[in-house]
Order: structure tokens, then C-alpha cells, then sequence
């Protein structure tokens, strides 16, 4: 895992959801508030990664991390 996703984990664990290793070294998150699970890489490969998965947890009802 890298250091970038380390943080991400760790501002969503921080606002209440809940991170764990899927398949494949994914990561799995859920929120309470959340309609839907998103997925996260466990080694991303683009750069707009974070904000890509940023946008994509804030469609899914998941509230705003802060980094």
C-alpha cells in the first residue's frame, strides 16, 4: 500500500468508515451513510487517482475526508 493510500485510509477511517482488504488487494469501503461500496487500489497507477476516488465516494453518499 502506498503512502497516498495510507493517508486516504486513514481520513476515512477517521469519519466513521469502515476499510478492509477485499479481492485481489483491493480495499473495500463502507460508511454507514453510504448507498454503495466503492473500491479502492491498493497500488494506483494514475495520477488523478485520489481525486477520481474522491469524487466517486462523495457521489456515493460517503462524507468528505479531509487530507
Amino acid at each position: 500500500m502506498t503512502r497516498d493510500v495510507k493517508r486516504l485510509v486513514a481520513a476515512l477511517e477517521a469519519v466513521g468508515a469502515e476499510v478492509t482488504l477485499g479481492r485481489a488487494g483491493h480495499l473495500r469501503v463502507r460508511h454507514p451513510s453510504a448507498h454503495r461500496l466503492v473500491w479502492l487500489p491498493s497500488t494506483p497507477s494514475d495520477r488523478r487517482w485520489m481525486a477520481n476516488k474522491i469524487s466517486e465516494m462523495r457521489s456515493a453518499g460517503i462524507p468528505p475526508v479531509r487530507l
